[in-house]
């Protein structure tokens, strides 16, 4: 199970990492998604950071165990804020949300085997 834990939290880092540069570096795509979905700006850059903070958890957590649950739990809320954002703020069709929602499951499934 470590070593699927460890697959799972290199895998999230590299997504996250990828996200949040995409939200700091305000890429074209990126704010005009985030025109879609109706939140300020510099909600964007607070994002782009705690994705890049969660990134840095989740490789953390590689040693300290403690780091990838913390990571998870944070990633997964924000997950579901995508989730949200995608379905009810935007009205994109479901399969937009389709990459929040299975990034949610890769990280409560992290939390779930560093607590098991």
């Amino acid at each position: 199970m470590k070593i699927a834990s460890i697959v799972l939290q290199i895998i999230l880092a590299l997504d996250f990492i990828f996200a949040g540069t995409l939200k700091l570096s305000r890429a074209k795509m990126m704010v005009e998604h985030w025109n879609a979905y109706r939140y300020p700006k510099w909600l964007m850059f607070l994002i782009g950071i705690i994705e890049i903070l969660g990134a840095a958890g989740m490789i953390g957590g590689i040693w300290i165990p403690y780091f990838a649950i913390v990571s998870g739990i944070v990633l997964a809320i924000f997950m579901a804020g995508a989730i949200y954002t995608h379905i009810f703020r935007a009205h994109h069709p479901i399969k937009m949300a389709s990459h929040a929602f299975i990034v949610f499951v890769l990280c409560m499934i992290v939390v779930l085997l560093h607590l098991a």
